[in-house]
């Protein structure tokens, strides 16, 4: 069965720890098949995270996570 998770971060979003690289590595430990690297405001990680997640046979999918008002309400869209 496969194991996704479509929302993670690396340490490009503050307050996260990993690097891509070692968080393609966390996602081969937690079984993962799936994964999408969504930082937020950032997408300079996805090549290495994608390329270490390919040798791990992780699939890596490229995400972000953008910061959105709408009607006075601040809001974080995944993209």
């Amino acid at each position: 069965m496969a194991q996704t998770d479509l929302h993670i971060h690396s340490s490009l979003t503050a307050g996260s720890e990993l690097s891509p690289r070692a968080l393609a590595e966390r996602c081969c430990e937690a079984r993962l098949t799936l994964a999408a690297l969504t930082d937020r405001r950032a997408v300079s990680g996805v090549p290495e995270c994608i390329w270490r997640g390919a040798q791990l046979g992780v699939r890596i999918v490229p995400g972000v996570e953008l910061d959105c008002r709408w009607r006075e309400q601040a809001l974080l869209v995944l993209g």
